[in-house]
């Protein structure tokens, strides 16, 4: 048995085959972080859009969740939505 001390100052008992191996599993990691990099998103279904367009709702930005189900609608990336004015926005003739 291996016994270390953690900079905590906590004691740590591993088995003798296990030693120097945190540090070949720290470079696998590094590696693995570099080839696939952490994509923290969520798919925007259209379920996912309606409830999120109806918590907006809910805070008073109703327009938003309006915006938001337009966006999956007509399928605007992400940054489009935010990027249109006003008098982009073209009304119907009556």
């Amino acid at each position: 048995m291996v016994q270390t001390w953690s900079p905590g100052g906590r004691c740590q008992v591993s088995p003798a085959s296990h030693e120097g191996k945190l540090t070949e599993n720290r470079k696998m990691l590094k590696g693995r972080r570099t080839a696939n990099p952490v994509q923290h998103t969520v798919p925007n279904t259209k379920r996912t859009s309606c409830l999120m367009a109806a918590d907006l709702a809910t805070h008073g930005s109703a327009r938003a969740g309006a915006g938001l189900v337009f966006q999956l609608e007509i399928s605007l990336p992400p940054s489009e939505l935010v990027n249109l004015l006003p008098e982009h926005v073209i009304y119907p003739y009556k």
